[in-house]
């Protein structure tokens, strides 16, 4: 998924800059303001939490070091959609990715070159 998502924010001339798990996501929030975020809703190393509730985590955490910060979710986990929206995550099924990524890309980035 990480490739496809990559190639598919370099249609729209974004640069990804991919962290491992969320303790690196959030040490690179901490070293460099970036335009937008984007989450799994499994995400590895995320203390304390299983991982059904990581993402909701690292939302939280990052929100800490830039209050600006937009988010989206992707994930597998379509009972996810409610938590996010509340939180104020931008939300995209993995099931869904192919269909929409390009309406939920535009929203955030504007039209794709």
């Amino acid at each position: 998924m990480q490739n496809i998502l990559v190639a598919s924010l370099d249609e729209f001339g974004v640069t990804a800059y991919v962290a491992g798990n969320m303790l690196d996501a959030l040490a690179l929030a901490r070293l460099k303001k970036y335009d937008f975020y984007i989450t799994d809703g499994c995400y590895p190393l995320a203390p304390g939490k299983g991982a059904e509730e990581a993402c909701f985590k690292f939302y939280k955490e990052l929100k800490k070091i830039r209050p600006d910060a937009e988010v989206l979710l992707i994930t597998g986990r379509n009972d996810f959609e409610r938590e996010a929206r509340k939180l104020g995550m931008d939300f995209l099924s993995k099931a869904d990715f192919t269909k929409n990524y390009r309406d939920v890309f535009t929203r955030h980035f504007g039209p794709h070159t």
